[in-house]
């Protein structure tokens, strides 16, 4: 079984002290992003279906907790650029350009992410700050462009694709994949409770970068 997770790498140089540690850091990255956005899917109760008028009511009435969700808004696209950046200095040859591709895909989910976190970030400070209800409504109403929606898909996809390339690489099996794969069909469906996704995508990270901290990445 061991040999299935963690098979036996091709020859490959030595990676040093640092890109041990940025390996290491790539997995307090991806606990910090598995929990963060478990956290943020908690504590997220704005119903973006509702009339900008309802939602307003609704932050207004949660200030405490629509802060804390901003909080994690942002804090969940700087753990993905973190863990990117840690995937992407570790993989090498046979997972460098999968690793790349996922690195694309996670700046543009970060991004959108982000910006999406900035609409919620501007609205929390008209209230605080006493605007009119019309300047935080017109903020809520806007229409956001196709491409910062479809951005959001980007991340939970590039999680696949590091998976992939690690599975490349020969840091890991297809084990570590699969279980991603399922993690993407779970989050997206919401036919279980969030946490089930959030510790099976987590648990194939640390699988995946474990090796990479014993220094058996390619």
């Amino acid at each position: 079984m061991t040999t299935l997770i963690w098979p036996a790498p091709v020859a490959a140089p030595s990676a040093n002290a640092a890109q041990r540690t940025r390996s290491a850091a790539g997995i307090l990255c991806a606990i910090g992003y598995f929990c963060s956005s478990f956290i943020e899917s908690v504590v997220s109760t704005v119903d973006g279906d509702a009339s900008p008028a309802a939602q307003l009511a609704h932050i207004k009435t949660n200030l405490p907790q629509i802060g804390a969700q901003v909080l994690f808004e942002y804090l969940t696209p700087l753990f993905l650029l973190g863990l990117a950046f840690a995937m992407v200095s570790a993989l090498r040859h046979r997972g460098a350009w999968l690793g790349s591709l996922g690195a694309a895909l996670a700046a543009i989910g970060a991004v959108a992410g982000a910006a999406g976190a900035s609409v919620h970030l501007v609205c929390l400070t008209l209230i605080t700050a006493g605007a009119p209800d019309v300047a935080a409504t017109s903020i809520l109403s806007a229409q956001l462009p196709d491409a910062l929606f479809f951005g959001l898909f980007a991340a939970p996809i590039a999680l696949l694709v590091f998976a992939g390339a690690a599975w490349r690489a020969r840091v890991t099996s297809w084990i570590p994949f699969a279980m991603v794969a399922v993690y993407l069909v779970l989050e997206f469906s919401g036919i279980v409770p969030e946490l089930v996704p959030v510790v099976l995508g987590l648990v194939a990270y640390l699988i995946i970068l474990w090796p990479l901290v014993r220094d058996r990445g390619e």
